[in-house]
C-alpha cells in the first residue's frame, strides 16, 4: 500500500477516535494530562500526552485551544503519533507502543483504562470522622445517621440493585430517594427519615462535593422532597375539660397514689415536662419576682416561668427534695384506671408506609407528657395570650405551642375567633344614660357599625325599652 495512502488513512482513523472521544478533560480545578485516544485493529488506545492544563483551556472534544502554546504542543503530538503508526502500520501494538513511549517520553500507555472510583462508604466516613468530634453534644445522633446510609450502601453493594456496587458516584439525587425509600421501607418514621437524608446530603454538599479530590465525581444534591405519607390522625396528649374535672375531683386512695397524682396535678397546673420539674423539686430554680420561679429547661435550655400560685407552692414545697422514679409513667395508667376506667382513645399509628388505626383505653397510653399538653390546650382554649403560655413552659417561639401542644376541636378553634374577631364594638361604649336626640347623634358611628355586625337591633331594642327614646326615631 502506498504510504501516502497509508498516512491518510491513519490519520482519519485517529481523526475519527478524537473527535468521537475528544481530549480527557476532568472537570476540576487541578491541572490533569491530555490523553490523545487513537485506534489499532479495532481497538481503542489511550495515550498520555505529557501536558498538563487546567480546566477551560481546552475545549472539550475539539482540537483548538483557548492557548495557542498548548494546542501547538498537541498538534507536534498527534502528527508525531500520526507518523509514527503510519511508519509502524504493519507492525504488533507492542512495537508501536514502545516507539510511542521512547518518543514521547512517557510511561504508560493503558487500553482504554477506566479511572478507579473511590468508595463512597470510604470517602463519607473519612469526611465524618473529620469534621464531626466526639466532643459535640449531637456526636452520637449524626454517627447513627452515618452508619444508615453505611449499611444503605453496603444493601447496594450486596444486591447490586443500579450496578457499580459502592462507589462515590453514587452520590446522586437518584440515590438519596432511592435511600429516603429504603429507610421507609425498614419502618422509619417520616421525620426520623428525614433528619437523617437531611443530614447526608448537607454532609455530601458541605464538605465532599466541595472536596478538589471528589468534585470530578460529585455535584451538590438539590432537589430532595420530604416522603410522602398516608395521612394520620394523631393522638390527641391532652385531657378533655371534663376529664379535667374528674382529675380533680378524684381522691387517691393511698399514699403512692397521692404522691402520683399531685406530681400529675403540678404537670397540669405548670405545664413543665417532668425532667424541668424534677430540678425544681431538686431546689434548681431561680426565686423571680411577684411571686414566680424560673428554671432552665434541661431539652432546650430555654427558660420556664412558673407562677407560684397557692396550690402550686404547697406542691413544691411538699415535694421538695423528692426524687420522681423512673416508673412514674406505669403508676400513672394505673391511676387513671381508676379515674377514668372507660375513655377510649382513637388514632393512627405509623409503621413505615403502613398505617393502622388503634382505638384503646386512655389510661392505657397516658404519660406525664400529658399534664404539659393538657396545661397548654385549656389555656389555649381560654383565649390566654400565647407569649404568655410560650414563657412559661419554655419555647423560644410559638411554632410549637401552635402546631404540636395546642389539641383545640373546630369549635373551641372558632370559640377563639368569634372572641377575638367579632365582639358587639357597641360593648363599654355606649350606656344609655340620655334620651336624647343629642346622644344618640353622638353615638351614631358606633350604631352604624353595631347594624353592619348585626347588633344595631339588639340596641335599639334596648332603647326602645326603656322609653321608647320620646317618640324620636332614627
Amino acid at each position: 500500500m502506498d504510504k501516502t495512502i497509508k498516512t491518510y488513512e491513519m490519520n482519519n482513523q485517529i481523526e475519527q477516535v478524537t473527535n468521537r472521544f475528544g481530549l480527557n478533560l476532568r472537570r476540576q480545578r487541578t491541572k490533569d494530562t491530555l490523553y490523545i485516544t487513537v485506534c489499532h485493529d479495532g481497538q481503542v488506545y489511550k495515550i498520555p500526552t505529557g501536558i498538563s492544563c487546567g480546566c477551560g483551556e481546552i475545549r472539550a472534544r475539539r482540537w483548538d485551544s483557548r492557548n495557542g502554546e498548548i494546542m501547538k504542543k498537541i498538534m507536534n503530538v498527534r502528527l508525531l503519533i500520526t507518523e509514527l503508526m503510519c511508519n509502524f502500520a504493519d507492525a504488533d501494538i507492542l512495537t508501536i507502543k514502545n516507539e510511542i513511549i521512547n518518543n514521547l517520553n512517557i510511561s504508560t500507555m493503558n487500553n482504554c483504562p477506566k479511572t478507579r472510583t473511590p468508595r463512597a462508604s470510604k470517602v463519607i466516613t473519612e469526611v465524618f470522622e473529620k469534621n464531626y468530634t466526639k466532643d459535640m453534644a449531637s456526636y452520637g445522633t449524626y454517627l447513627t445517621y452515618l452508619r444508615r446510609y453505611i449499611s444503605y450502601l453496603q444493601y447496594i453493594h450486596d444486591t447490586d440493585k443500579r450496578n457499580g456496587g459502592d462507589s462515590l458516584d453514587k452520590f446522586k439525587l437518584e440515590w438519596i430517594i432511592d435511600f429516603r425509600n429504603w429507610l421507609s421501607d425498614n419502618g422509619l418514621k417520616p421525620q426520623t427519615i428525614n433528619t437523617t437524608v437531611n443530614f447526608i446530603v448537607a454532609t455530601i454538599n458541605n464538605y465532599i462535593a466541595e472536596d478538589r479530590r471528589y468534585m470530578k465525581y460529585v455535584t451538590k444534591i438539590a432537589g430532595v422532597t420530604n416522603i410522602k405519607v398516608k395521612t394520620t390522625d394523631k393522638m390527641v396528649k391532652s385531657l378533655n375539660i371534663e376529664q379535667i374535672n374528674k382529675f380533680f375531683a378524684y381522691h387517691p386512695s393511698d399514699k403512692y397514689e397521692y404522691i402520683t397524682y399531685d406530681i400529675f396535678k403540678l404537670l397540669i397546673l405548670t405545664g413543665l415536662r417532668i425532667s424541668d420539674l424534677q430540678q425544681i423539686l431538686d431546689g434548681e430554680y431561680i426565686q423571680g419576682e411577684n411571686n414566680t420561679i424560673a428554671v432552665k429547661t434541661k431539652k432546650k435550655k430555654t427558660t420556664a416561668n412558673v407562677i407560684l400560685t397557692k396550690e402550686v407552692k404547697e406542691l413544691i414545697e411538699k415535694y421538695t427534695g423528692y426524687h420522681i422514679s423512673k416508673n412514674y409513667n406505669e403508676g400513672l395508667k394505673k391511676l387513671f384506671q381508676h379515674i377514668l376506667p372507660y375513655d377510649t382513645i382513637e388514632y393512627d399509628e405509623q409503621t413505615g408506609r403502613t398505617v393502622k388505626h388503634v382505638e384503646t383505653q386512655l389510661y392505657n397510653v397516658i404519660t406525664a407528657h400529658w399534664g404539659r399538653h393538657t396545661m397548654i390546650t385549656y389555656n389555649r382554649m381560654r383565649g390566654e395570650d400565647i407569649e404568655k403560655i410560650r414563657q412559661q413552659v419554655g419555647h423560644s417561639t410559638d411554632k410549637m405551642i401552635n402546631q404540636v401542644y395546642s389539641h383545640l376541636s373546630i369549635k373551641d378553634e372558632n370559640k377563639l375567633f368569634a372572641a377575638k374577631y367579632t365582639k358587639n364594638p357597641l360593648k363599654d361604649k355606649v350606656t344609655v344614660i340620655d334620651k336624647s336626640k343629642e346622644y344618640l347623634k353622638e353615638n351614631m358611628d358606633n350604631l352604624v357599625e353595631a347594624v353592619k355586625m348585626g347588633y344595631g337591633q339588639e340596641y335599639l331594642e334596648v332603647m326602645e325599652e326603656l322609653d321608647n327614646i320620646n317618640g324620636d326615631t332614627l
